[in-house]
């Protein structure tokens, strides 16, 4: 592998967010079976090659978590604006959030 996002649990759905600016870095946002939604900023430091790897590893920056669900994250997308993210998991429920902090009726991730 050449980048690293490390869980303590399953990760059930991944997904890339590209930004519409050259200012604010591409983000990435996984789901695990623990409930656990994550905020990465991918690439941000390198890793010396290890026993296992013939090459460098990219360890990606883990910028927050959220116990979003109370069963496992199964789908999650976001708007194309990129300001509002969507998970579905195993408790039933579709949730909103808001990346930007903006939208007042959304939790901010």
């Amino acid at each position: 592998p050449i980048a690293i996002l490390p869980h303590s649990s399953y990760v059930y759905c991944c997904t890339f967010l590209p930004t519409t600016t050259r200012d604010e870095p591409d983000l990435i946002l996984s789901g695990s079976y623990d409930g656990m939604l994550r905020l990465w900023r991918p690439h941000t430091r390198r890793v010396p090659k290890s026993v296992n790897s013939n090459t460098d590893q990219l360890m990606q920056q883990q910028l927050t978590e959220v116990q979003a669900h109370s069963a496992l994250i199964n789908t999650l997308v976001y708007d194309l604006a990129g300001a509002k993210v969507y998970t579905g998991a195993g408790d039933g429920a579709v949730k909103v959030w808001s990346l930007s902090g903006t939208h007042s009726s959304a939790p901010v991730l």
